[in-house]
């Protein structure tokens, strides 16, 4: 009965211990950027240098999915975007994991990966106002992502954005970039959570009132 009762009280305890040691996190990324190449041989110039911006969003890194696509809070961004502002994790680097954000356009869907318009996902569409940020080890020592198979050519770079109008697009290595994390409470355990646990405590209970009625005498 006694190791009964210990495997019983350990289970719940690991339970206990599960729904106590979520990693729900808020996350804001601050960033800079300036010297911008123009691409795509677009002779108009650069219409926005520096470009900066402030990002806010809530995850689990122990838990985020490869390739989903999650919110972001924009708190401020001084360039126009067309879409959505999201974020995107992908493993697919030579320097680490990388968190995308960026504007998450209709281009985002399996047949654009499928193509190789982007190895993240998180498409750039230069006919649209878009941009895309890329985060090299988020969640250990931030940087900025720089692609590694661009063979040194300037016009594909760690940042890019790009305005409405013809093909073009604006990228730069030249980017600060600040990214603080504040962990969350634990989270209150789901129903589920409950269930196991009030289970627990029962078979706990039930062991202990079979141990008293035993040791009275006949």
């Amino acid at each position: 009965m006694t190791k009964f009762l210990a495997s019983v009280l350990l289970a719940t305890g690991t339970v206990l211990s599960g729904a106590a040691s979520a990693a729900v996190t808020v996350y804001t990324v601050e960033f800079s950027a300036t010297d911008f190449f123009v691409g795509n041989g677009y002779a108009g110039g650069v219409p926005v240098d520096p470009v900066s911006g402030s990002f806010t969003f809530t995850i689990d890194p122990e838990r985020i999915v490869v390739g989903e696509i999650g919110d972001v809070t924009v708190n401020y961004l001084n360039i126009p975007v067309s879409f959505p502002v999201g974020l995107q994790f992908s493993l697919y680097s030579d320097d680490g994991p990388v968190l995308w954000i960026g504007g998450s356009s209709p281009a985002d869907s399996d047949d654009e990966r499928a193509r190789g318009n982007d190895p993240a996902g998180m498409a750039f569409v230069g006919l649209f106002d878009d941009f895309r940020l890329g985060i090299a080890n988020p969640w250990t020592s931030p940087a900025l992502h720089v692609a590694s198979d661009d063979g040194g050519r300037p016009d594909l770079q760690g940042f890019l954005y790009s305005i409405v109008g013809p093909f073009n697009y604006f990228s730069t290595r030249n980017v600060e970039l600040t990214m603080t994390a504040t962990p969350l409470a634990a989270a209150v355990p789901e129903p589920a959570t409950w269930l196991t646990m009030l289970a627990g405590f029962g078979l706990v209970g039930a062991g202990l009132r079979g141990r008293r009625r035993a040791a009275i005498p006949a």
